[in-house]
């Protein structure tokens, strides 16, 4: 190794590296391989995961507009449906959308709303309000889109994922072409077209098989 070992590990520091170490049966150079691949693969679900977040957040909008008004946010039907958790998440997404002096635009705060809000408006609480008329209207991809209960699980577990990923936890024990397959056939339950897109940009099934 052409680099300074022991400054390196420090840097990671030894909480961190210990499961790679373990994996790699204690030797230093193949846990630093796992520990970069790790690195490389995580970058890679980032693709996938935004086209996903992207797009479900952008239709649960417009379902919530449909159902709700323009100004959703604001309805106070909405407020009797939805838990304080959502309306704390609202009330912290609107004060970081504000614009001084220019009114507050929809798109700026749901940008500012978090992955966990739109996962929380799977609920069985909105039954009769976003889910009165089944999954089609927010998940209009193909036929085999199943039941709001295998939704709201599946988005939770991509939700689990993608935390992971940002908080830099590592993933390299997960199973991550199951991972992968998830989160395509999810995105292929928002849009068929965006998954079709998106799915020969994804560098994943390559990343796999260079695992060390």
């Amino acid at each position: 190794m052409d680099f300074d070992v022991q400054r390196v590990l420090a840097a990671i520091s030894a909480e961190r590296l210990r499961p790679f170490l373990a994996a790699a049966s204690d030797s230093v150079e193949h846990a630093l391989k796992l520990y970069l691949w790790d690195i490389e693969i995580s970058a890679a679900f980032h693709l996938p995961l935004h086209a996903t977040e992207v797009a479900l957040r952008n239709h649960l909008a417009t379902a919530l507009v449909a159902s709700f008004g323009p100004e959703w946010w604001t309805s106070r039907r909405f407020a009797q449906v939805a838990g304080p958790h959502e309306m704390a998440s609202i009330r912290r997404a609107t004060a970081g959308a504000l614009r001084p002096g220019e009114p507050l635009a929809a798109s700026n705060l749901i940008a500012q709303l978090s992955l966990g809000f739109w996962v929380s408006l799977l609920d069985g609480r909105y039954g009769q309000t976003l889910w009165i008329n089944g999954v089609a209207p927010v998940f209009q991809g193909s036929p085999d889109v199943p039941e709001r209960n295998e939704i709201e699980a599946a988005a939770q577990a991509i939700r689990t994922l993608r935390n992971r990923i940002s908080h830099h936890e590592p993933i390299f024990s997960r199973d991550l072409s199951g991972d992968f397959g998830r989160l395509m056939q999810f995105l292929g339950w928002l849009s068929p077209a965006k998954a079709r897109w998106i799915k020969p940009h994804c560098r994943i099934p390559a990343l796999l098989r260079q695992k060390p």
